[in-house]
Protein backbone atom coordinates (compact mmCIF):
# COMPACT_ATOMS: atom_id res chain seq x y z
CA UNK A 1 0.00 0.00 0.00
CA UNK A 2 1.49 3.24 -0.88
CA UNK A 3 1.78 5.68 1.83
CA UNK A 4 1.29 9.44 2.06
CA UNK A 5 0.88 12.34 4.68
CA UNK A 6 -1.47 15.29 5.62
CA UNK A 7 -0.20 17.54 7.76
CA UNK A 8 -2.21 20.53 9.55
CA UNK A 9 1.14 22.37 11.06
CA UNK A 10 1.80 25.16 13.22
CA UNK A 11 4.50 27.79 12.07
CA UNK A 12 5.72 31.12 13.72
CA UNK A 13 5.45 34.01 11.28
CA UNK A 14 6.52 36.81 13.33
CA UNK A 15 8.24 40.00 12.53
CA UNK A 16 12.02 40.21 13.82
CA UNK A 17 11.63 41.64 17.42
CA UNK A 18 14.37 43.10 19.56
CA UNK A 19 12.06 43.09 22.79
CA UNK A 20 9.73 40.35 24.15
CA UNK A 21 9.98 41.61 27.84
CA UNK A 22 7.55 44.59 28.09
CA UNK A 23 5.18 44.74 31.03
CA UNK A 24 1.46 44.40 31.70
CA UNK A 25 0.12 48.06 31.40
CA UNK A 26 -2.16 47.43 34.23
CA UNK A 27 0.62 46.09 36.54
CA UNK A 28 3.14 43.75 36.69
CA UNK A 29 5.74 41.68 34.18
CA UNK A 30 2.48 39.22 32.88
CA UNK A 31 1.09 40.25 29.86
CA UNK A 32 -2.24 38.06 29.61
CA UNK A 33 -3.05 39.01 33.16
CA UNK A 34 -6.19 41.50 33.04
CA UNK A 35 -6.96 40.42 29.06
CA UNK A 36 -9.93 40.13 28.29
CA UNK A 37 -10.24 40.23 24.16
CA UNK A 38 -6.92 38.70 22.68
CA UNK A 39 -5.21 39.31 19.07
CA UNK A 40 -7.27 37.51 16.27
CA UNK A 41 -10.61 36.67 14.99
CA UNK A 42 -13.24 37.20 16.56
CA UNK A 43 -17.15 37.01 16.98
CA UNK A 44 -18.27 39.61 19.00
CA UNK A 45 -21.95 41.84 18.56
CA UNK A 46 -20.99 44.92 16.94
CA UNK A 47 -17.36 44.72 16.89
CA UNK A 48 -14.68 44.69 14.17
CA UNK A 49 -13.98 40.65 12.91
CA UNK A 50 -10.45 40.98 13.53
CA UNK A 51 -9.16 42.40 16.53
CA UNK A 52 -6.14 44.14 15.52
CA UNK A 53 -4.90 44.70 19.33
CA UNK A 54 -5.42 43.52 23.26
CA UNK A 55 -8.34 44.32 25.03
CA UNK A 56 -7.73 44.77 29.22
CA UNK A 57 -9.49 45.71 32.07
CA UNK A 58 -8.81 48.09 34.24
CA UNK A 59 -10.97 48.17 36.95
CA UNK A 60 -13.69 50.28 35.12
CA UNK A 61 -14.76 54.06 33.87
CA UNK A 62 -11.58 56.09 34.52
CA UNK A 63 -9.32 52.97 35.21
CA UNK A 64 -5.86 53.82 34.59
CA UNK A 65 -2.55 52.33 32.66
CA UNK A 66 0.83 52.87 32.06
CA UNK A 67 2.99 52.99 29.25
CA UNK A 68 4.81 49.51 28.24
CA UNK A 69 7.65 51.39 26.43
CA UNK A 70 8.72 55.04 26.22
CA UNK A 71 8.68 56.83 23.42
CA UNK A 72 7.48 60.09 21.56
CA UNK A 73 3.76 60.94 23.04
CA UNK A 74 1.27 61.10 20.03
CA UNK A 75 -2.22 62.81 21.32
CA UNK A 76 -4.24 62.36 18.90
CA UNK A 77 -6.49 65.01 17.57
CA UNK A 78 -9.93 64.20 16.68
CA UNK A 79 -13.32 65.58 17.07
CA UNK A 80 -14.73 62.12 18.16
CA UNK A 81 -13.29 60.75 21.42
CA UNK A 82 -14.28 57.01 20.39
CA UNK A 83 -11.57 57.40 17.90
CA UNK A 84 -9.15 59.41 20.17
CA UNK A 85 -6.16 58.02 21.50
CA UNK A 86 -3.01 58.28 23.12
CA UNK A 87 0.00 57.06 21.73
CA UNK A 88 3.68 56.05 22.98
CA UNK A 89 6.75 54.75 20.85
CA UNK A 90 5.01 51.75 18.82
CA UNK A 91 2.46 51.60 21.21
CA UNK A 92 -1.49 52.98 20.93
CA UNK A 93 -3.71 53.65 23.69
CA UNK A 94 -7.67 53.41 22.55
CA UNK A 95 -10.71 54.32 24.39
CA UNK A 96 -9.05 56.96 26.54
CA UNK A 97 -10.96 59.63 28.33
CA UNK A 98 -11.05 63.09 26.74
CA UNK A 99 -11.71 66.11 28.96
CA UNK A 100 -11.61 66.19 32.74
CA UNK A 101 -11.16 64.04 35.54
CA UNK A 102 -11.44 64.54 38.94
CA UNK A 103 -11.26 62.94 42.48
CA UNK A 104 -12.91 62.47 45.40
CA UNK A 105 -12.24 65.32 46.94
CA UNK A 106 -12.86 67.30 43.25
CA UNK A 107 -9.40 67.91 42.37
CA UNK A 108 -8.84 67.61 38.86
CA UNK A 109 -6.32 64.96 38.29
CA UNK A 110 -6.83 64.35 34.47
CA UNK A 111 -7.10 66.72 31.92
CA UNK A 112 -6.79 65.43 27.55
CA UNK A 113 -7.20 68.69 25.63
CA UNK A 114 -7.27 67.14 22.09
CA UNK A 115 -8.84 70.18 20.44
CA UNK A 116 -7.39 72.99 22.81
CA UNK A 117 -5.89 74.90 19.85
CA UNK A 118 -5.31 74.40 16.35
CA UNK A 119 -1.66 73.83 16.40
CA UNK A 120 -1.33 72.01 20.17
CA UNK A 121 -2.50 69.35 22.47
CA UNK A 122 -1.78 68.66 26.29
CA UNK A 123 -2.44 65.69 28.36
CA UNK A 124 -2.23 67.39 32.05
CA UNK A 125 -1.46 64.84 34.81
CA UNK A 126 -1.89 65.89 37.76
CA UNK A 127 -1.39 64.38 41.72
CA UNK A 128 -1.95 64.79 45.24
CA UNK A 129 1.45 64.62 47.28
CA UNK A 130 1.08 64.84 50.88
CA UNK A 131 -1.89 66.08 50.89
CA UNK A 132 -0.97 68.93 48.15
CA UNK A 133 -2.68 69.16 44.66
CA UNK A 134 0.66 68.44 42.06
CA UNK A 135 1.44 69.00 38.34
CA UNK A 136 2.85 65.21 37.58
CA UNK A 137 3.90 65.49 33.99
CA UNK A 138 2.32 67.79 30.97
CA UNK A 139 2.74 66.22 27.74
CA UNK A 140 2.13 67.89 24.35
CA UNK A 141 1.64 67.72 20.72
CA UNK A 142 3.04 70.52 18.23
CA UNK A 143 4.17 74.07 19.31
CA UNK A 144 2.40 75.54 22.73
CA UNK A 145 1.47 78.91 22.72
CA UNK A 146 0.67 80.45 26.22
CA UNK A 147 -2.14 82.55 27.39
CA UNK A 148 0.44 85.91 26.22
CA UNK A 149 0.19 83.99 22.45
CA UNK A 150 4.00 83.43 23.00
CA UNK A 151 5.55 80.14 21.96
CA UNK A 152 6.71 78.31 25.20
CA UNK A 153 8.46 74.97 26.14
CA UNK A 154 7.07 75.02 29.77
CA UNK A 155 3.75 75.27 30.73
CA UNK A 156 2.41 77.33 34.16
CA UNK A 157 -0.49 75.10 35.60
CA UNK A 158 -2.94 77.75 37.73
CA UNK A 159 -4.34 74.97 39.69
CA UNK A 160 -1.26 74.03 41.55
CA UNK A 161 0.68 77.42 40.54
CA UNK A 162 3.56 75.58 39.43
CA UNK A 163 5.67 75.99 36.16
CA UNK A 164 6.77 72.71 34.52
CA UNK A 165 8.35 71.63 31.16
CA UNK A 166 6.54 70.63 28.30
CA UNK A 167 7.22 66.63 27.72
CA UNK A 168 7.17 65.20 24.45
CA UNK A 169 8.31 61.79 25.35
CA UNK A 170 6.85 59.56 27.92
CA UNK A 171 8.82 57.35 29.85
CA UNK A 172 7.92 53.42 30.28
CA UNK A 173 5.67 52.26 33.23
CA UNK A 174 4.38 56.67 33.68
CA UNK A 175 0.27 56.84 33.87
CA UNK A 176 -0.67 57.92 30.23
CA UNK A 177 -4.29 56.41 30.16
CA UNK A 178 -7.80 56.75 31.62
CA UNK A 179 -10.37 55.03 30.25
CA UNK A 180 -13.41 56.26 29.28
CA UNK A 181 -17.02 55.35 28.62
CA UNK A 182 -17.57 52.93 26.08
CA UNK A 183 -20.66 50.85 24.72
CA UNK A 184 -19.10 47.44 25.44
CA UNK A 185 -17.51 48.45 28.93
CA UNK A 186 -14.71 51.05 30.23
CA UNK A 187 -11.44 49.01 28.80
CA UNK A 188 -7.81 49.77 27.42
CA UNK A 189 -7.50 48.75 23.56
CA UNK A 190 -3.47 48.19 23.55
CA UNK A 191 -2.12 48.44 19.58
CA UNK A 192 1.10 48.32 17.97
CA UNK A 193 1.23 51.29 15.42
CA UNK A 194 1.96 48.57 12.65
CA UNK A 195 -1.72 47.29 13.56
CA UNK A 196 -0.48 43.59 12.20
CA UNK A 197 1.83 43.21 14.70
CA UNK A 198 0.37 41.31 17.92
CA UNK A 199 1.26 43.61 21.36
CA UNK A 200 2.06 40.09 23.09
CA UNK A 201 4.85 39.36 20.52
CA UNK A 202 6.52 42.20 22.52
CA UNK A 203 5.75 41.71 26.20
CA UNK A 204 6.72 39.51 29.00
CA UNK A 205 3.88 36.69 29.60
CA UNK A 206 3.90 33.37 32.09
CA UNK A 207 2.09 30.93 30.37
CA UNK A 208 2.31 27.37 31.46
CA UNK A 209 -0.17 25.79 29.22
CA UNK A 210 0.39 24.56 25.79
CA UNK A 211 -2.39 25.04 23.48
CA UNK A 212 -5.69 23.25 23.68
CA UNK A 213 -6.58 21.41 19.99
CA UNK A 214 -9.44 18.67 19.10
CA UNK A 215 -9.48 17.40 15.01
CA UNK A 216 -12.17 16.19 13.40
CA UNK A 217 -12.99 14.74 9.67
CA UNK A 218 -16.75 15.25 8.55
CA UNK A 219 -18.49 15.21 5.41
CA UNK A 220 -21.65 17.01 4.72
CA UNK A 221 -24.78 15.00 5.65
CA UNK A 222 -27.78 16.89 4.27
CA UNK A 223 -26.28 19.97 5.30
CA UNK A 224 -25.13 18.70 8.50
CA UNK A 225 -21.42 18.33 9.31
CA UNK A 226 -20.96 14.81 10.60
CA UNK A 227 -17.98 12.95 11.52
CA UNK A 228 -16.72 10.24 9.51
CA UNK A 229 -17.00 6.60 10.84
CA UNK A 230 -14.32 4.24 10.76
CA UNK A 231 -10.63 4.73 8.83
CA UNK A 232 -11.84 5.83 5.28
CA UNK A 233 -12.09 8.85 4.06
CA UNK A 234 -13.06 10.17 0.67
CA UNK A 235 -15.03 12.92 -1.01
CA UNK A 236 -15.39 16.35 -0.04
CA UNK A 237 -13.59 16.02 3.98
CA UNK A 238 -14.02 18.70 6.06
CA UNK A 239 -10.82 18.84 8.12
CA UNK A 240 -12.35 20.94 11.27
CA UNK A 241 -9.75 21.97 13.97
CA UNK A 242 -10.62 23.73 17.47
CA UNK A 243 -8.28 25.64 18.59
CA UNK A 244 -7.89 26.78 22.60
CA UNK A 245 -10.56 25.00 24.10
CA UNK A 246 -9.05 26.65 27.56
CA UNK A 247 -8.42 29.72 26.13
CA UNK A 248 -4.89 31.59 27.01
CA UNK A 249 -5.26 34.44 24.49
CA UNK A 250 -1.84 33.88 22.96
CA UNK A 251 -2.78 31.17 20.05
CA UNK A 252 -1.23 32.25 16.75
CA UNK A 253 -1.49 29.98 13.97
CA UNK A 254 -1.99 26.69 12.24
CA UNK A 255 -0.63 25.63 8.96
CA UNK A 256 -2.17 22.90 6.13
CA UNK A 257 0.89 20.57 4.45
CA UNK A 258 -0.50 18.24 2.23
CA UNK A 259 2.47 15.57 1.58
CA UNK A 260 2.59 12.81 -1.13
CA UNK A 261 5.43 10.64 -1.47
CA UNK A 262 7.45 13.00 0.06
CA UNK A 263 6.60 16.32 -1.62
CA UNK A 264 4.38 18.82 -0.75
CA UNK A 265 1.62 18.96 -3.08
CA UNK A 266 -0.88 22.00 -1.11
CA UNK A 267 0.00 24.09 1.41
CA UNK A 268 -2.47 26.79 3.55
CA UNK A 269 -2.16 28.20 6.63
CA UNK A 270 -4.28 30.30 9.53
CA UNK A 271 -1.78 32.68 10.69
CA UNK A 272 -3.21 35.97 13.03
CA UNK A 273 0.77 37.35 12.69
CA UNK A 274 3.17 37.47 10.05
CA UNK A 275 3.75 37.50 6.18
CA UNK A 276 0.81 35.14 5.64
CA UNK A 277 -1.16 36.63 8.23
CA UNK A 278 -5.19 36.69 8.19
CA UNK A 279 -6.02 40.79 8.24
CA UNK A 280 -9.82 41.71 7.88
CA UNK A 281 -9.59 45.24 6.53
CA UNK A 282 -12.32 48.15 7.43
CA UNK A 283 -15.19 47.15 5.13
CA UNK A 284 -18.92 47.38 4.88
CA UNK A 285 -18.88 43.75 7.11
CA UNK A 286 -15.84 43.46 7.58
CA UNK A 287 -15.49 40.10 6.06
CA UNK A 288 -13.08 42.10 3.02
CA UNK A 289 -9.57 40.75 4.02
CA UNK A 290 -6.22 41.77 2.72
CA UNK A 291 -5.15 38.21 2.52
CA UNK A 292 -5.41 36.97 -1.16
CA UNK A 293 -6.52 33.70 0.33
CA UNK A 294 -10.47 33.06 -0.04
CA UNK A 295 -11.05 31.28 3.54
CA UNK A 296 -8.81 33.66 5.51
CA UNK A 297 -11.68 36.00 4.47
CA UNK A 298 -14.29 34.31 5.54
CA UNK A 299 -15.50 34.47 9.45
CA UNK A 300 -19.08 33.15 10.10
CA UNK A 301 -20.77 34.88 13.24
CA UNK A 302 -22.96 32.11 14.90
CA UNK A 303 -24.42 32.23 18.26
CA UNK A 304 -24.38 28.58 19.01
CA UNK A 305 -21.00 26.00 19.73
CA UNK A 306 -23.48 23.33 18.39
CA UNK A 307 -24.19 25.25 15.41
CA UNK A 308 -20.84 25.61 14.45
CA UNK A 309 -19.94 22.03 15.12
CA UNK A 310 -22.80 21.33 12.45
CA UNK A 311 -21.65 24.18 9.96
CA UNK A 312 -20.41 23.03 6.84
CA UNK A 313 -19.22 26.27 5.48
CA UNK A 314 -15.38 26.97 4.87
CA UNK A 315 -14.30 29.32 7.35
CA UNK A 316 -13.32 30.31 10.23
CA UNK A 317 -15.73 30.31 13.33
CA UNK A 318 -14.79 31.73 16.89
CA UNK A 319 -16.85 31.18 19.48
CA UNK A 320 -19.10 33.84 20.28
CA UNK A 321 -18.01 36.39 23.00
CA UNK A 322 -15.42 33.85 24.10
CA UNK A 323 -12.04 34.85 23.72
CA UNK A 324 -9.19 32.84 21.60
CA UNK A 325 -11.44 29.45 21.27
CA UNK A 326 -12.20 29.69 17.44
CA UNK A 327 -13.24 26.83 14.93
CA UNK A 328 -11.36 26.54 11.22
CA UNK A 329 -12.89 24.37 8.49
CA UNK A 330 -10.59 23.68 5.74
CA UNK A 331 -12.36 21.58 2.72
CA UNK A 332 -10.01 18.95 1.45
CA UNK A 333 -11.63 17.23 -1.85
CA UNK A 334 -10.20 14.07 -2.01
CA UNK A 335 -11.61 13.45 -5.15
CA UNK A 336 -10.04 16.49 -6.51
CA UNK A 337 -8.59 15.99 -10.46
CA UNK A 338 -6.06 17.18 -12.27
CA UNK A 339 -5.59 17.61 -16.22
CA UNK A 340 -2.37 15.68 -16.02
CA UNK A 341 -3.31 12.51 -13.86
CA UNK A 342 -2.78 9.41 -14.48
CA UNK A 343 -4.98 8.23 -11.76
CA UNK A 344 -8.38 6.26 -12.40
CA UNK A 345 -11.00 9.12 -13.69
CA UNK A 346 -7.83 12.23 -13.34
CA UNK A 347 -7.94 11.89 -9.23
CA UNK A 348 -5.04 14.17 -8.27
CA UNK A 349 -4.95 11.95 -4.57
CA UNK A 350 -4.42 8.57 -5.17
CA UNK A 351 -6.40 5.92 -2.59
CA UNK A 352 -3.86 4.97 -0.01
CA UNK A 353 -2.98 5.75 3.85
CA UNK A 354 -2.72 9.51 4.98
CA UNK A 355 -1.71 11.33 8.23
CA UNK A 356 -3.63 14.13 9.22
CA UNK A 357 -1.82 16.18 11.87
CA UNK A 358 -2.59 19.15 13.43
CA UNK A 359 -0.08 21.67 15.28
CA UNK A 360 -1.38 24.63 17.12
CA UNK A 361 1.18 27.15 18.00
CA UNK A 362 1.01 29.96 20.13
CA UNK A 363 2.77 33.45 19.71
CA UNK A 364 6.35 34.00 20.87
CA UNK A 365 9.69 32.47 21.20
CA UNK A 366 10.15 29.69 22.47
CA UNK A 367 6.48 29.25 21.57
CA UNK A 368 4.34 26.53 23.10
CA UNK A 369 2.89 23.94 20.36
CA UNK A 370 0.55 20.90 20.51
CA UNK A 371 0.43 18.10 17.86
CA UNK A 372 -2.90 16.31 17.40
CA UNK A 373 -3.18 13.61 14.34
CA UNK A 374 -4.92 10.82 13.08
CA UNK A 375 -4.50 8.36 11.02
CA UNK A 376 -6.70 7.52 8.01
CA UNK A 377 -7.18 5.70 4.37
CA UNK A 378 -8.91 7.61 1.28
CA UNK A 379 -10.97 5.57 -0.79
CA UNK A 380 -12.20 7.03 -3.47
CA UNK A 381 -13.13 3.92 -5.54
CA UNK A 382 -14.52 2.11 -3.43
CA UNK A 383 -17.30 -0.48 -5.01
CA UNK A 384 -20.17 1.35 -3.99
CA UNK A 385 -23.72 -0.24 -5.93
CA UNK A 386 -25.39 2.77 -7.19
CA UNK A 387 -28.47 0.48 -8.03
CA UNK A 388 -29.02 -3.05 -8.99
CA UNK A 389 -31.31 -4.09 -11.80
CA UNK A 390 -32.72 -7.84 -12.36
CA UNK A 391 -31.70 -9.65 -15.46
CA UNK A 392 -34.96 -11.51 -17.51
CA UNK A 393 -34.06 -14.96 -18.05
Amino acid sequence: MRMFFVALAGIILTNNLTAQNLPNPTGGNNALTNLTCDFGPRNVAGASKFHKGLDYGVGGLYGSANAVEGGAIDLYRENDANNSYIGVGNFRYRHVHVGTIADANGNIIWDYRINSAPNYQLLIIREVRNGVLTTANVYVNGTYVDPQGKPSTTYNDLLTNMTVALRQIATQGDLIFKARAYPSGPHLHLERVNTRENPLSFMSRTNANDPTINLSLKHNSSNVATEFTGDIIYGNVIVETEENTDPACDFDNLQLQVNCNGQTVKSFSYSYTGANQMFYAAGANNRNGLSNIAEHNILFALTDEQEIREATGIGIYPIRHVQSHNFFKYGFNSEQTIATSTLARGFQYPDGQYTIRVIGTDVGTPARSTTRELIRIIDNLRPYIHSRQPKDI
